[in-house]
């Protein structure tokens, strides 16, 4: 089967939906290829422009508890996940690149009845994962791309609000 050509299933409902949604999944590999290429090629700008202070942009922020209580009634762990898209430079080689960053905050939260009794109080963050944004799995690519728009803003509004004044 060509990477392009719709199978063949048994039931008619799955064949219909399979052509109804073949457009999108023949080109999802494509999508990935080029969200690859879109961050490689903003690096590439990015560096060509001698662009080397670091920016970063939240992604997203996320609270769980640590167990699996109710969390109507919860009193222990909870932990904060705030994944950001960050210009940095790599320190293993000193190349500035676009990161995924992984922050994670401990604290407790004691919930009564619903209502917070304590907290969420947290200990200092800490870096839980960072790597070349285009070494990302999949999942955390897409979530990721959608930000590099406002990476780009902060960066233009930063770097234009830093005008260097030379001594006269």
């Amino acid at each position: 089967m060509s990477s392009n050509s719709l199978p063949r299933f048994s039931t008619s409902k799955l064949q219909e939906a399979a052509h109804k949604h073949s457009p999108t999944i023949t080109s999802f590999s494509a999508n990935l290829d080029g969200i690859s290429a879109d961050i490689k090629t903003l690096e590439a700008w990015l560096q060509e422009h001698g662009v080397c202070l670091p920016f970063q942009v939240v992604v997203q922020t996320s609270e769980r508890l640590q167990c699996n209580q109710d969390a109507h009634q919860y009193n222990g762990p909870v932990i904060r996940t705030t994944e950001l898209v960050k210009w940095d430079r790599q320190q293993e080689t000193g190349r500035w690149r676009i990161f995924y960053v992984r922050m994670e905050e401990r604290g407790s939260v004691a919930i009564d009845d619903g209502i917070i009794e304590f907290g969420p109080s947290f200990e200092p963050e800490v870096e839980a994962e960072r790597r070349p944004l285009s070494e990302t799995p999949v999942e955390v690519r897409l979530r990721a791309y959608e930000k590099l728009p406002n990476l780009l803003q902060i960066i233009s509004d930063s770097i234009r609000s830093e005008r260097i004044q030379l001594p006269k």
